[in-house]
């Protein structure tokens, strides 16, 4: 393996990874392996406690972000490919049309791939809004730009390993810091780095778009497969080889344009397919919406007694300890990693806690299903059968409903009728879409299938879920499950409907 092709470092070892096989390491990504950062991805697991559903799921962060690296480098050769062939290609995305640049370009397209999750908390996404509601009730609540928390973590930690690793292979701390604003930037700031390793500004958002972009891209292709691996759902299975192979980079216009040749049609629409499957059958199955629920609960309830159930040593506040830096000075140290192992520990602490609602969300999440959260609609086709059609205009009222102050009216309608009271048994409902259609129209991709996949996907999935504090109360809920979810729907397609008429 020549250095030119496996970035800017020597090749050092390989990795034999269950989806890709042999997966290639240079010495630069051997080191940051061995960092407490990578080794703390190694114990939060992918799909977070989807295992309690899918008993396969015990897959890691780590494995995803191997393999996310192999296939950007993948696609990043298909740029440096593309630049050898095209002048106006190089000039777009390099300093200098060197190997040296080619390095540079692959070595930060490598970084990209392996370094893009390290910031992900307990649970994988299960307990981003959970942390998110920590750090609000503090001083502390995270400022800056992003999305989604976890990229607030990764940004600060990958700054953080720039700094540790910055003297241990040359050239290493301007790599990362150029990984840091092809997955981030934002102010301006990557012109200077990516020129100072022979790359173009436009190289980094280049690097943006082979790791996250609408149609294909590096993360998609691993976790689809390999998530429908380890979980046995069979929907995730698509062509890797041959949309890799049918990436095209070129210039159009004076713009740089990252396209898939239309031999690759078929596969793409699969990719489509399958990503729509398998949000439907598993990263939107409402067990798992259950768990992230019980999983947020028992976070409040860490908040409320920390004293009680924080590791031994760590004289902090809660919210201190998840503040983006003082946890990346932690993890550094070594003291406290916050990955799976830390969280259970103290939910199986929270267990022996001296509050009824903090031992009630523990057992729900260490044992005991009947203390979950009961879905009120399981699958979106229970509401539309009950409805005799389905409208677009439809869409947008449910939505209304669930989300506004109607719901409570529904549900206090449907509880009563179970005969519950709404001060035992709270509901909470939320509505997500697989895709989004107005995204979808600013994609460069023609296909009538996946236009007409993407009306469908892009429809409300509408999550709804009770629950009581109370043990004795939730036992009794779980146990007649069916017919309160039956009277639930019951009113909400009929609050639907009176106010379709209106």
């Amino acid at each position: 393996m020549t250095q030119e092709l496996l970035g800017a470092y020597e090749h050092r070892t390989i990795v034999q990874d269950s989806i890709h096989g042999v997966i290639p390491l240079n010495v630069a990504e051997y080191e940051i392996l061995q960092t407490p950062f990578l080794r703390r991805i190694h114990d939060i697991k992918q799909l977070g406690l989807a295992n309690l559903v899918f008993p396969s799921a015990t897959h890691s962060r780590l494995e995803h972000s191997l393999g996310v690296m192999h296939i950007a480098w993948r696609m990043g050769r298909r740029a440096v490919e593309a630049s050898m062939r095209s002048s106006d290609v190089c000039a777009a995305i390099f300093e200098r049309c060197d190997q040296s640049s080619f390095a540079s370009f692959l070595q930060v397209v490598r970084l990209a791939g392996i370094l893009h999750d390290i910031g992900h908390l307990p649970f994988s996404h299960m307990s981003e809004e959970a942390v998110e509601a920590i750090l609000s009730y503090s001083e502390l609540s995270p400022g800056g730009e992003y999305e989604k928390l976890h990229e607030l973590y990764t940004q600060t930690f990958i700054s953080k390993l720039a700094n540790i690793l910055g003297d241990e292979h040359e050239d290493l701390e301007l790599y990362l810091q150029a990984t840091r604003e092809a997955l981030f930037g934002r102010d301006g700031r990557g012109r200077g780095i990516a020129r100072d390793i022979g790359l173009k500004e436009e190289a980094l958002g280049l690097v943006k778009r082979i790791m996250s972009n609408y149609i294909v891209d590096a993360d998609r292709l691993d976790y689809l497969v390999r998530d429908a691996t380890f979980t046995g759902v069979v929907y995730g299975f698509i062509d890797i080889d041959r949309m890799v192979e049918s990436l095209e980079v070129r210039v159009k216009g004076g713009r740089l344009l990252m396209e898939f040749n239309p031999k690759a049609s078929q596969a793409v629409e699969d990719m489509f397919d399958a990503r729509y499957k398998m949000y439907r059958t598993l990263y939107f199955h409402h067990k798992l919406g259950a768990i992230k629920l019980a999983v947020k609960r028992a976070f409040d309830y860490i908040r409320e007694e920390w004293e009680e159930v924080r590791p031994r040593g760590l004289d902090l506040s809660l919210a201190e300890v998840l503040r983006a830096e003082k946890l990346a000075e932690l993890i550094a140290e070594g003291r406290f990693f916050f990955d799976d192992s830390d969280a259970m520990s103290m939910i199986k602490a929270l267990r022996r806690s001296r509050s009824e609602g903090g031992r009630r969300w523990a057992s729900a999440l260490l044992h005991e299903r009947s203390l979950l959260p009961v879905s009120l609609i399981k699958r979106p086709e229970e509401l539309f059968n009950r409805l005799g059609k389905w409208e677009v205009s439809m869409e947008e009222e449910l939505e209304r409903i669930i989300l506004g102050e109607r719901f409570n009216g529904v549900w206090e309608r449907a509880a009563k009728r179970a005969g519950f009271s709404t001060e035992e048994v709270k509901a909470d409902g939320d509505v997500q879409r697989i895709y989004d259609r107005e995204a979808f129209k600013e994609a460069a991709f023609s296909s009538l299938y996946v236009k007409s996949l993407i009306d469908v996907a892009s429809a409300p999935m509408v999550f709804v879920y009770a629950f009581s504090e109370n043990e004795e109360v939730q036992r009794r809920l779980y146990k007649e499950r069916r017919s309160v979810r039956e009277l639930f729907q019951e009113e909400l397609a009929e609050e639907l409907k009176a106010s379709i008429r209106a």
